[in-house]
């Protein structure tokens, strides 16, 4: 295989982060690093859409049930953008009247910015209308990114005369959530789900993080964050937290997300074995995936074969 022509179109700066986690510049090992992410990604996108969509409906269901209209999405958002507008205005007041005070002269004026969500709105509604479908709170919900969704649980959102989302609706669209849960967990927690979605999206790694300094650590971070995800689709429904924890797509990320794996396709660990030897391999792995529905991963010719159980 031509390493050199594949690391052209994958480009070296988005290797180097497979190489530092390497601790090698091997540009084998590292591309078998990049198809490991690739791998774990596509079982990870499962579990990240099942919670978007979960997400977004007990959003919408509670929402649409608190302020009585399909649509409770914009107002909710221009409200709040009023807000934080308000709040910026009053600071630059002050702002001009120390200026004054010193004698200085007036700090330039600047035009009130929407806020984020008012502009994932106003995109959201544009879209659909390029794509020629009718502007319909479904169609607007569905094309809204996970990131719309996280900002909802900015403390923006919060009131304490029931007028905004919080803290009174958290009960309604996370039912199964420990009740003594403040708002800022639910978004520090939900903020680093949808960050691990965008380096999926991004083709980034997915274990990208300053904390991530070995395999071993990459590791325990995709299962935290995998984890999470569950437990915040277990938050929603625990009836879909369980199917999907029945899933294939689970059952494969944990054969992935393992060293020994890791280490398969990167070319480590590779052994030439006698017939007898195979053959007891083969009967084990055979167990394996009959008795666990483990995947299996083994190597044959240089490539990577996976032999599941469904």
């Amino acid at each position: 295989m031509n390493f050199t022509e594949l690391e052209k179109y994958i480009s070296k700066d988005r290797l180097a982060t497979y190489s530092t986690l390497l601790g090698c510049a091997d540009l084998d090992k590292t591309i078998g690093a990049y198809y490991w992410n690739k791998a774990l990604g596509g079982a990870v996108y499962s579990f990240l859409q099942c919670l978007e969509v979960s997400l977004r409906n007990s959003l919408h269901i509670e929402g649409n049930s608190k302020f009585g209209m399909e649509t409770w999405y914009e107002p909710l958002c221009k409200r709040v953008g009023q807000q934080v507008r308000a709040q910026q205005a009053k600071r630059f007041a002050k702002l001009q009247a120390k200026l004054a005070k010193k004698g200085l002269p007036p700090a330039k004026k600047k035009t009130p910015a929407l806020t984020v969500n008012e502009i994932k709105i106003n995109n959201a509604i544009n879209e659909v209308k390029n794509s020629g479908k009718i502007v319909s709170s479904a169609n607007v919900i569905s094309t809204l990114s996970l990131g719309f969704w996280v900002n909802l649980f900015k403390t923006d959102y919060s009131s304490g005369n029931k007028s905004l989302l919080w803290p009174e609706s958290l009960p309604n669209v996370f039912p199964n959530a420990p009740s003594k849960m403040a708002l800022p967990q639910f978004y520090n927690e939900l903020k680093d789900i949808n960050l691990l979605r965008n380096r999926f999206s991004h083709h980034e790694p997915l274990w990208k993080s300053g904390t991530v300094l070995s395999v071993n650590d990459a590791i325990s971070f995709l299962n935290d964050e995998v984890d999470k995800i569950f437990r915040y689709v277990g938050y929603i429904n625990t009836h879909r937290a369980t199917l999907l924890q029945q899933s294939t797509a689970y059952k494969e990320f944990r054969s992935l997300n393992r060293p020994e794996t890791f280490y398969r396709f990167i070319g480590n660990n590779s052994k030439n074995l006698t017939p007898q030897q195979f053959k007891a391999d083969m009967n084990l792995y055979l167990k394996q995936i009959s008795e666990d529905h483990r995947v299996i991963f083994i190597m044959r010719n240089n490539s990577l074969i996976k032999i599941s159980s469904y």
